[in-house]
């Protein structure tokens, strides 16, 4: 179980995302019409640009360059200091490159392969990548787990709350391969590859600075026990962080996708929610499962409705497969 202890305000200022609904504004209407996507796997379309003799590397892998132009979106307008990092969960990293340099070394040897495939095949490479191109010198973190996009937000907060860094970009990506659609389709929703960033800032520079807020990040919890005790206690770790009690949640985006932890969640809920009954909701009917996204999507669909006024406590849920559990509160700022 993770507590961490507050020491500034972090608020989401800014939201991205490339998915096969579009951008994140088409994300938030598919799920506010309530109409699911095919049961099929989802692409993005190929992203634009060149893929090679960039930022000085032979070749540069498409899911890094949706990234970057992920992050880049979520900078466009905003003057960030030269301190500010990047933190990005994934639950494969860049899958094509890995599938591609494998195919290469069984059919031509490595004597085939150079040091730029190894260096963009790594975990970490679009997040290393973005923040090449866009001079994020800060904090520099990618996760792996689909619980990652959670853990890199809260993560990232924790790199302002400390002091370490007044701005940081965090959230999370995963491309589908038919490898990927293979062994995870049958377990899994619809699947829908996608990169979700999303801007955090020190709470008093952003007003300061005159920033349009559009939520505050105010609790995480996470376990690696599997079912229903992760679930219990990651959202009472969440809770306490806080400082909050069940009653002061307004909305619940749960993390079931179908799978044998959803019970273990719904039994959570009921208990830890025995004295209120706040809305609760599965955006993958919706818009599909994004993997390392998904969770990114929930947060960033929270901090717009609380935005708006439609919620001031939303509860956002993410569990691995086997075990480990995040939870992490968005709420009015």
């Amino acid at each position: 179980m993770t507590r961490r202890p507050h020491m500034r305000d972090v608020f989401i200022t800014s939201i991205a995302g490339r998915h096969p609904c579009g951008l994140f504004r088409d994300v938030e209407t598919a799920i506010e019409t309530g109409i699911p996507v095919d049961r099929r796997v989802n692409r993005l379309p190929e992203p634009t640009g060149p893929s090679r003799n960039w930022e000085g590397l032979a070749y540069v892998d498409r899911i890094s360059r949706i990234v970057v132009g992920t992050a880049a979106e979520v900078l466009e307008g905003k003057a960030h200091d030269c301190g500010a990092g990047i933190s990005l969960g994934t639950f494969y990293g860049s899958q094509r490159i890995n599938e591609e340099m494998l195919e290469t070394l069984n059919v031509s040897g490595p004597r085939a392969l150079s040091a730029n495939d190894f260096a963009i095949d790594t975990f970490n490479s679009p997040g290393s990548l973005a923040a090449i191109k866009l001079a994020l010198v800060g904090p520099n973190s990618t996760l792996l787990t689909l619980t990652s996009p959670l853990d890199s937000i809260a993560w990232a907060h924790e790199q302002i709350a400390a002091g370490r860094a007044d701005t940081m970009l965090a959230g999370g990506y995963d491309e589908i391969t038919p490898f990927l659609e293979h062994i995870i389709s049958g377990s899994l929703p619809a699947l829908a590859e996608a990169a979700c960033v999303l801007l955090l800032e020190d709470g008093a520079k952003a007003v300061a600075d005159g920033r349009p807020v559009l939520a505050a990040v105010k609790g995480y919890g996470s376990a690696s026990s599997k079912g229903y005790i992760g679930c219990t206690d990651a959202i009472a770790a969440a809770l306490e962080d806080a400082h909050l009690s069940s009653a002061d949640i307004d909305m619940i985006l749960m993390a079931s996708s179908g799978i044998d932890e959803s019970d273990g969640e719904a039994m959570a809920i009921k208990d830890l929610f025995t004295h209120s009954s706040p809305k609760m909701l599965n955006t993958k009917a919706y818009v599909g499962h994004s993997l390392g996204a998904a969770g990114a999507f929930d947060v960033a669909y929270a901090a717009s409705l609380c935005s708006r006024g439609d919620a001031v406590n939303i509860l956002v849920n993410a569990h691995g497969l086997g075990s480990g559990f995040a939870s992490l509160i968005v709420g009015a700022a």
